[in-house]
């Protein structure tokens, strides 16, 4: 029956797709770009807030087939626009051009446990944890959990993510540790909790679900709270005869801060997501060079998984590519294309 339903569920989004125009200046040039979004609103908003500067006007188009969105990004008034559907690899199919990316909505990450702390930037969240003695204990309580849901996992999540926000419901994260072993960590500073976080055990490798710092306050970020939720997880799981834990979803675009966060631990990213960003550089503009240039991405090719870099062609033999490598290698992929732009076309150039 849940086969059938998602058959349906697909069918259904084939044949009706909300699609908008989003238009601004982009947020590195200053120049202005313009776009199809296809897909969920949610979806849109959060690429409206990696590409534009600040607001952007937004026209919706209305409801549109797979087949009627080709004829649609065929127009010749939208020749200049980049084009981003949300949906499933095999929608490229109907799409007919194989000029388009596969970015993947999330990456997930695993890591061996226990961490350690092996660079400059691990190194001063254990000496944060260390100074502020930062200790935890794990919830037994009905009033721990919503004190956490209330008081620190709605304002961590409000004010980080603004309208790009997925809010898990008090219910179901609740449903989750009474009738799935999952467990609430809770971080400890004194005679205060200051943070918190939600472990889901009921699947081979634990996985961080949910976390937050008390009010959303980012003074017990630099206190090393969410840092500790991270290390005393490990710790925890790891003396349960744990030796993986997923450090939970990230987006795939490279330069994302949760996803550097994460990496500074050494964690294996991974392409688990069916669903993406169907991705066309229709034509080339210095807004569209600011975004690509600005936000290097990870996408799935086949059965396989790179990040894409772009950059502008004099840069080819300086120390630009060097330098940049070693900032958006990602364990567990195939490596990285470096791309150049090929100026008043639509074309890009693979350069490795």
């Amino acid at each position: 029956m849940s086969n059938l339903k998602t058959i349906f569920k697909v069918l259904n989004e084939l044949l009706e797709i909300n699609v908008w125009i989003l238009s601004g200046n982009e947020k590195n040039t200053q120049e202005c770009l313009s776009l199809i979004f296809a897909g969920r609103e949610i979806q849109k908003n959060y690429i409206a807030k990696i590409v534009f500067e600040s607001n952007n006007d937004t026209f919706f188009l209305g409801k549109y087939s797979i087949w009627s969105l080709y004829f649609l990004i065929k127009k010749p008034q939208y020749k200049h626009f980049l084009i981003f559907i949300e949906g499933y690899k095999f929608y490229n199919i109907f799409l007919k051009n194989k000029k388009y990316f596969f970015i993947p909505l999330w990456l997930t990450s695993t890591v061996t446990i226990p961490l350690v702390a092996r660079n400059n930037s691990t190194k001063n969240d254990y000496r944060a944890i260390i100074k502020n003695e930062l200790s935890y204990k794990i919830a037994d309580s009905i009033e721990e959990f919503h004190h956490f849901y209330y008081s620190m996992y709605l304002p961590t999540v409000e004010n980080r993510h603004s309208n790009t926000r997925i809010i898990m419901e008090y219910q179901m994260m609740l449903d989750e540790i009474n009738n799935h072993e999952g467990k609430l960590l809770l971080v400890k500073k004194e005679n205060k909790y200051i943070a918190g976080v939600v472990i889901v055990t009921r699947e081979e490798i634990p996985r961080i679900w949910s976390n937050g710092i008390l009010e959303g306050d980012t003074a017990y970020w630099k206190m090393g709270a969410i840092a500790a939720t991270y290390w005393f997880s490990s710790q925890y799981l790891f003396q349960k005869g744990y030796t993986k834990i997923n450090m939970g979803l990230n987006r795939s675009f490279l330069n994302d801060g949760i996803l550097q966060y994460k990496k500074k631990w050494g964690v294996d990213f991974l392409n688990q997501s069916k669903r993406g960003f169907i991705f066309k550089i229709n034509m080339y503009s210095k807004g569209t060079e600011g975004f690509l240039k600005n936000n290097p991405f990870a996408y799935s090719d086949k059965n396989n998984f790179y990040g894409a870099i772009f950059i502008d062609k004099k840069d080819i033999e300086n120390e630009f590519i060097k330098n940049r490598k070693p900032e958006y290698f990602l364990k567990s992929s195939n490596g990285y294309h470096i791309f150049h732009f090929k100026k008043n076309d639509s074309t890009i150039k693979k350069i490795e």
